[in-house]
């Protein structure tokens, strides 16, 4: 991801919008910068006042502490033959969050297990043909 725009260029484009030195598509032309920047760089400095840059990136809160993994791998250890789905549908039994079968398979990652993808009674042996 390329770093942001320079703290120079947003108040150069600032100050044009505050002069009234042209219209959005005139003053994006004049530095170079799409008209949405120059709306989205102003409209934040009248409502916050702000011209810095916000913080790139960031990463979403887990779906799972510590306290639901402890209690996945107490399933696990009670339970190794469950495959990803029987345990998710156990954890959510025992009051843990509804998940996707891939956050359950990080965890287990996490944990170092590893998870067969269908359970032991369904499988079916096929003759080699």
């Amino acid at each position: 991801m390329p770093a942001p725009l320079s703290l120079d260029l947003r108040e150069r484009v600032i100050a044009a919008c505050r002069g009234n030195e042209g219209s959005y598509p005139e003053i994006a032309k004049r530095f170079q910068v799409g008209e949405a920047t120059v709306n989205r760089w102003y409209n934040r400095f009248k409502r916050t006042g702000q011209i810095e840059p916000l913080k790139m990136g960031g990463r979403t809160k887990p779906l799972l502490n510590d306290e639901d993994l402890e209690s996945i791998d107490l399933l696990m250890h009670d339970n190794p033959a469950f495959t990803v789905a029987e345990l998710i549908a156990a954890f959510i039994a025992e009051g843990g969050p509804s998940m996707h079968p891939s956050t359950m398979k990080r965890a287990l990652k996490k944990l170092g297990y590893t998870r067969k993808k269908t359970p032991p009674a369904s499988r079916k042996s096929r003759p080699l043909a």
